[in-house]
């Protein structure tokens, strides 16, 4: 799931921005700000657990993640529909900080959770 919303956010910006560097930029000061949210928010979440016998994972899931997939489909629908009524907007530096921003927060959100996940399970289960 992070890495669907990564491409789509970088392919959006690639093709319905005028000012790539400042797109690129502000989705990758939205990336690390996200990942740090991310990962601050579920650190202290249900972690991945080992299901005893087999090498199978299990992901505890939340409500929350629902919740966030769904607002933020709402959020990128809605940028590009405004984009798609607006072609204008297309050349607007504040809109196309605001785009990269939020294409990068929403990424970096799941990626933060997506690799604490990771790195706290492989310190638990591999390491100790």
């Amino acid at each position: 799931m992070p890495l669907f919303f990564l491409l789509w956010g970088g392919f959006t910006v690639i093709d319905n921005l005028a000012f790539l560097f400042w797109g690129f930029a502000s989705m990758m000061s939205g990336v690390i700000a996200g990942s740090y949210i991310g990962w601050r928010h579920f650190s202290d979440g249900p972690q991945l657990k080992r299901k005893e016998g087999t090498h199978l994972i299990i992901w505890p899931g939340t409500s929350w993640v629902l919740v966030f997939v769904i607002i933020t489909f709402i959020i990128k629908y809605a940028l590009n529909a405004f984009l798609n009524m607006e072609p204008y907007l297309r050349f607007s530096l504040w809109f196309n900080i605001i785009f990269g921003v939020s294409s990068g927060l929403i990424s970096g959100v799941l990626w933060g959770r997506t690799v604490n996940l990771y790195l706290t399970y492989r310190k638990t289960y591999l390491c100790g």
